[in-house]
């Protein structure tokens, strides 16, 4: 850099304050404010400097078109499309787990894998500002730049021309005022700071006396009280933020104003309150070294990222979501949310910790209902029918009579009979197609992940049944991402692009179609573990109803579930007779057990609760001759009976239904209003599976995690 090159601009890029909320994956609904906040965000050092990357890597006509919608407003008033194939085009990833993605071409930022409820974050690129919360407008910054380049206030010559100003007064000071339009000028103080002042003549003088104060430093404050404070670039600003904690944490700007007020209702002590604001001010300013992110503000960096996940888990919701476009509050994201908090705080527990080591996993939402259009095929076939009469489901409702059971059946229990119609086929392509974007853009943003990651299906209710038929009708293998052509990607319309390692059903009726559909469960052969199956172990069966593409099955459950159904003896009923569902470890500890089960112990023997719900019974694990595999690893060849090889083929614990453990309510009648739904906020269920997708069989019997033990 030259001596006459400017100093680097600290560029730095903001998003909403408010924003905070989104970016910290809430379990609820976010409420916004009822007043417009003005207040910015800055994003980390490492986040801007790769969105100013971006940034400088876009066209002239690009970075125009970005900014000729820009304002200082946080929403683009746009809708999102989840399902926009130019979404395929990865942005910088940011915050936790880099869930969230800033597209610099459109200034917005929005999660990368699900839809927003409302409309996208509109983004800023900060070049000058007021404090660092607030950057100037987009205009004024321009502005500023320019006239900072013309005066060159970085040079030694410019410092020496205003303490001369300073010694001759006023009218020399006023000279070096720049004007920005009819109202306002702006005075430049030194590399990084300067002050916007108005045009008119200032209503009192400050007489400045050289040598009055060995450390007092005149300032452009001397001549203009209340002028507004203005900082080239993000650091100065935070410096000065920071300073500020000396004058009581009132930000510079507000205080500067505050102390002019000061001076004008108390005249006797103006001198010295301004002599103290002025070398507050200055000094600030003259801090050049960047200091770090104040750790108390509300975190925008990134907990964990995408670099390490080494298991990606689809969550498949059920029915019930055309309910969360009426409550915002049914939105299945919000389920998500928790239960990938609940994961990972169970992750940082000793026992997972050290099974887990260095590997992760990542849950992301499948909100196939947002895919499920019938308008486009309805009007096709109703026109080829030469059927007229157009009416709506509102239009067959019965109104006013008990409103909220009938929203209930229109927009929750409606997704069974659609299921059982016509209309099957549509809801399958729908959860492949949300679940393939879903991967596909993983993928973009995980390079190698299609390669070396591993994907699990976690399916809640119908999804479960959904995921079930994908994988009946799946290829035994899928070849990697990056080797499909493009043709057979798109002829994928039904099927997932991906392999499926995992496959977890809870609350599932599966079995139940199984059972209508008069088939059975039997695994893939050319699987993980089926390799080497012979013909009555494994059929190699695509598209058969029940022969699942998978490595593994578990088929999870609460005992007060009645949308659930046993699995085990879809795949062989007179073994399933012996084998009673093995109940999951419960992890809480006895001081930590609700009050009802305290209660539940006291009419322990006169009350009866469900006796799978209370059992305890473990399926044997397979024999020493046969335990020459562990969780999650291939395995030469499986031994046994038929029936023990057939679901030992499907599971390697040799059983496919786990209960979770039953804290002994009074009343199973009861626990069934909430059974359904509570899966999302169950840390034996976060735990379990977590033990299942890391574990080998020494983890389980050094731990103790998986399963209750006789």
């Amino acid at each position: 850099m030259t001596d006459y090159s400017p100093p680097p601009l600290s560029v730095r890029w903001m998003r909403p304050q408010a924003s905070s909320a989104f970016l910290n994956l809430p379990t609820a609904p976010v409420t916004a404010s009822s007043q417009k906040d003005l207040s910015w965000q800055a994003f980390t050092a490492e986040e801007s400097a790769e969105c100013e990357a971006a940034w400088l890597n876009l066209s002239d006509e690009e970075r125009r078109l970005a900014e000729e919608d820009e304002g200082m407003s946080s929403t683009s008033g746009k809708s999102e499309d989840p399902d926009d194939e130019d979404r395929d085009t990865v942005g910088v990833s940011i915050a936790k787990d880099k869930l969230f993605e800033v597209d610099v071409r459109s200034m917005q930022l929005r999660p990368i894998y699900w839809k927003m409820t409302t409309d996208p974050i509109k983004v800023f690129r900060g070049a000058w500002f007021y404090d660092d919360h607030r950057p100037v407008s987009r205009g004024l910054s321009i502005q500023l730049e320019e006239l900072y380049l013309h005066v060159k206030p970085w040079l030694p010559s410019y410092e020496l021309e205003l303490s001369t100003a300073f010694e001759i007064g006023l009218e020399a000071h006023a000279k070096l005022k720049q004007p920005l339009d009819e109202t306002q000028s702006v005075v430049f103080e030194n590399s990084s700071l300067a002050f916007l002042v108005l045009n008119t003549v200032p209503k009192r003088f400050f007489s400045f006396i050289p040598g009055s104060s060995s450390n007092f430093r005149p300032s452009t404050l001397t001549y203009y009280p209340g002028s507004t404070p203005v900082y080239r670039g993000y650091d100065p600003a935070e410096a000065a933020a920071q300073s500020s904690l000396g004058s009581g944490g009132l930000p510079a700007k507000r205080k500067a104003s505050e102390d002019s007020e000061d001076q004008s209702r108390n005249s006797s002590n103006t001198s010295q309150q301004k002599e103290n604001e002025v070398r507050r001010v200055y000094l600030a300013s003259e801090r050049e070294e960047t200091t770090e992110w104040n750790e108390s503000r509300p975190p925008v960096g990134n907990e964990g990222n995408g670099e390490d996940v080494t298991d990606l888990v689809l969550i498949i919701h059920g029915i019930g979501q055309g309910l969360a476009t009426q409550y915002e509050g049914y939105n299945f994201i919000y389920a998500a949310n928790l239960f990938r908090q609940i994961a990972r705080t169970q992750s940082t527990t000793p026992a997972l910790a050290s099974i887990m080591r260095d590997r992760r996993a990542q849950f992301l939402p499948v909100q196939w209902r947002t895919s499920f259009n019938l308008g486009d095929d309805e009007e096709r076939r109703r026109g080829d029918a030469g059927l007229d009469n157009e009416f709506t489901l509102n239009d067959i409702t019965i109104k006013n009579t008990v409103p909220y059971v009938r929203d209930l059946m229109n927009n929750v229990l409606i997704d069974i009979p659609y299921f059982m119609s016509g209309h099957k086929d549509q809801m399958i392509r729908a959860v492949a197609k949300q679940a393939n974007r879903i991967y596909r853009l993983w993928c973009a943003r995980n390079p190698g992940f299609d390669i070396h990651g591993r994907v699990h299906i976690l399916a809640h209710s119908l999804g479960s049944s959904l995921a079930g038929h994908i994988l009946s009708n799946q290829p035994t293998i899928q070849p990697p991402l990056s080797e499909m052509k493009l043709s057979y990607v798109k002829e994928c319309s039904d099927l997932f692009l991906f392999n499926t390692g995992s496959f977890f059903m809870i609350g599932s009726p599966f079995p139940l179609f199984i059972h209508i559909n008069r088939t059975q469960t039997i695994a893939r052969k050319g699987r993980e573990r089926t390799m080497n199956s012979p013909a009555d172990e494994a059929f190699d069966k695509a598209g058969l109803f029940g022969c699942l593409a998978v490595d593994s099955v578990y088929n999870i459950f609460n005992p007060s579930d009645p949308i659930a159904y046993l699995l085990n003896p879809t795949v062989d009923a007179r073994k399933a007779k012996e084998m009673p569902p093995s109940v999951i470890k419960n992890i809480q500890q006895p001081m930590f057990t609700s009050f009802s089960s305290r209660v539940s112990r006291l009419f322990e023997g006169v009350v009866s609760t469900s006796p799978k719900s209370r059992s305890s019974s473990r399926p044997p694990m397979a024999s020493k001759s046969s335990s020459g595999f562990e969780l999650g690893g291939p395995t030469e060849i499986i031994y046994g009976t038929k029936e023990e090889r057939r679901f030992l083929a499907l599971n390697p614990r040799g059983t496919l239904d786990f209960a979770l453990p039953s804290e002994g309510n009074i009343s199973g009648y009861f626990d069934m209003i909430t059974a359904h739904s509570a899966y999302w906020s169950d840390p034996n269920l976060a735990s379990f599976l977590l033990a299942e997708i890391f574990a080998r069989k020494e983890d389980i019997e050094r731990t103790g995690l998986g399963l209750e033990l006789k």
